[in-house]
């Protein structure tokens, strides 16, 4: 066993100490703690208002506006969908878990998070009893998106399926939220025990446990599944050898915050939990990822506003994780998804594994409702790769460790069938949320088009004859994007130089086409929904083209002045 127990030995594996070297790269005070750091909405049990660990050295506050940790302008309370702005925590959950996302660090007292350059927005919907409404989770989850918070962290969950939180986690994702939750576990033993949600949800990175070694707890309480995205830190159990040779039993689990007053929560070890405490769970193990995505996008500066924003935290902490599975490939695995998270590595952008396969991941709606037992099938979009798949429990499916490219995905249910094109497979992480909205148009739930696209052209001016370049973007917050189109034109809108094609999902594309020295072209995009509904059309400010001409050439000894004899 490595000697870092009692201390924080979470936060040693997973590198975060190597990582806040490279961001932020700097300790705060209360004086210097930026007041509009990047924010971590906790949807738990609340907080502890006053410890003395959400507080920034040199100050008095906990506030992030007095350069402390916690949000007390957007924290809230939501008890049968009525608002509250007392988030004090009953139960003691949700502090330990805000502690590991995001406690203060270098003000003298007992822990550090993950990302304690961000600062804590509680939503308490969880009783001092441990218990929550799932409408009150739906409603915490729309005011997180509707209040552009970026990352949220729910360390909770049901076994049921309503699909209003499925609902809410899709508009949540689409407005560019990461939505970070703990897998599922059970005090008897965990292994094969089913779905959680919102952990299972295809928009949402689902979390399991890992132990000091590396170890997956499935015996101890740790459940497996399709669903699973990422590992950390949630602690274990394990058996250890004395000095007179006799195995004991000694459980490594997670040391963090505790609230300051008497809670009904006790410890990992049934004592009282009290300003500091252990715990042992995916409860813990989710909090570290969230932290690490507020690290990531803060470094790489990306927000809900960002294209791609969220997927590409997702699939960076996918890529920077540890091969915790053992896998060759550096594949996906039921128990550690795709590894034990490092923050180093995430922050580096490494493809830390050297993997070589990813994944395709989504759900599958007929008429608006989930459907078991759809086929789904993926075929490369340049060979003769083909991998199929039977959705799960409420259309649910995962496609596990294809190699990277473009594919052809396909779902298939009661003679109705819809294909995306061009949906990437990235080495070593998710490609989340091919969901498939099949059956007739008006029996879908999403009555409104995608917005316009925003086009962006490579720049003002071009000198290229025969390519031009672009990026787009869209969004529909009830059945996302199936496809795009594209048409270029030499007017606004127009047509003449290519017409209306489909490009996918694709957001970026290199075209091969002939262009005129001295024009201005402009590329037209229009979107199309899940619901078949299709936006209105976006057109670029126009690129000119405009190839340098070389001067002439001089003929040898042509150059210069010639001497002029005077008229005779």
């Amino acid at each position: 066993i490595p000697n870092l127990y009692p201390t924080l030995w979470d936060m040693r594996i997973i590198q975060a100490y190597e990582g806040w070297q490279i961001h932020p790269n700097r300790y705060y005070t209360a004086a210097t703690k930026p007041r509009d750091a990047i924010r971590i909405a906790v949807i738990d049990s609340g907080i502890d208002p006053y410890h003395p660990d959400f507080r920034n050295a040199g100050g008095s506050s906990t506030d992030s506006r007095y350069g402390g940790q916690i949000d007390w302008t957007l924290g809230c309370s939501i008890f049968g969908g009525v608002y509250d702005d007392d988030f004090t925590d009953e139960s003691g959950h949700g502090t330990h878990v805000a502690g590991i996302a995001a406690a203060a660090v270098n003000n003298g007292e007992g822990v550090v998070g993950v990302a304690y350059h961000a600062q804590i927005v509680p939503i308490k919907i969880i009783d001092a009893s441990g218990q929550g409404e799932d409408t009150d989770l739906v409603e915490a989850i729309l005011y997180c998106a509707d209040n552009n918070i970026p990352v949220i962290n729910m360390s909770l969950g049901t076994t049921a399926y309503p699909q209003i939180l499925a609902d809410a986690v899709n508009y949540a994702f689409y407005k560019g939220c990461l939505l970070v939750a703990a897998a599922n576990e059970s005090g008897t033993g965990g292994g094969n025990i089913g779905n959680i949600y919102p952990a299972a949800h295809s928009k949402v990175l689902a979390v399991s446990p890992t132990g000091i070694l590396d170890d997956f707890p499935s015996s101890l309480y740790a459940g497996t599944g399709d669903y699973i995205g990422i590992s950390a830190p949630g602690g274990t159990l394990l058996w250890v050898l004395d000095d007179d040779g006799v195995l004991w039993p000694e459980v490594f689990a997670i040391y963090s915050t505790a609230p300051t007053y008497p809670v009904t929560l006790p410890d990992a070890f049934g004592e009282e939990f009290y300003q500091y405490g252990y715990q042992i769970g995916t409860s813990m193990a989710c909090p570290h990822v969230a932290g690490l995505a507020a690290l990531y996008a803060d470094y790489k500066r990306i927000t809900v506003d960002t294209p791609g924003g969220n997927l590409a935290i997702w699939r960076a902490i996918q890529r920077g994780a540890e091969n915790a599975q053992g896998r060759a490939d550096g594949g996906w695995v039921p128990t550690y998804g795709f590894g034990r998270i490092n923050v180093r590595n995430t922050l580096l952008d490494l493809n830390a594994r050297n993997a070589t396969v990813g994944c395709l991941s989504g759900q599958v709606y007929y008429n608006g409702t989930p459907v078991q037992g759809a086929q789904i099938e993926a075929r490369s979009m340049t060979g003769t790769l083909r991998r199929v798949t039977t959705a799960q429990s409420y259309g649910l499916w995962r496609i596990p460790n294809l190699p990277p490219g473009f594919y052809r995905v396909r779902a298939t249910a009661f003679g109705s069938s819809k294909e995306f094109e061009w949906v990437e497979v990235v080495a070593g992480a998710d490609t989340p949320g091919v969901d498939f909205w099949l059956g007739a148009v008006n029996l879908q739930p999403d009555v409104t088009p995608p917005d316009t696209p925003q086009v962006w052209d490579d720049g003002d001016v071009q000198s290229s004859l025969t390519t031009l370049r672009a990026r787009w973007w869209s969004r529909d917050l009830q059945t996302g994007i199936f496809r795009y189109e594209v048409a270029i034109g030499t007017a606004p809108g127009a047509t003449d130089v290519m017409g209306w094609t489909s490009v996918g999902v694709r957001t970026e594309v290199t075209f091969d086409v002939n262009l005129v020295h001295g024009r201005t072209y402009y590329v037209a995009v229009r979107a199309t929904n899940g619901a078949g509904l299709t936006s209105a059309v976006g057109v670029s400010d126009g690129i000119r083209v405009q190839v340098p001409i070389d001067p002439p050439a001089q003929r040898p000894g042509s150059g210069g002045r010639r001497p002029v004899s005077p008229p005779r």
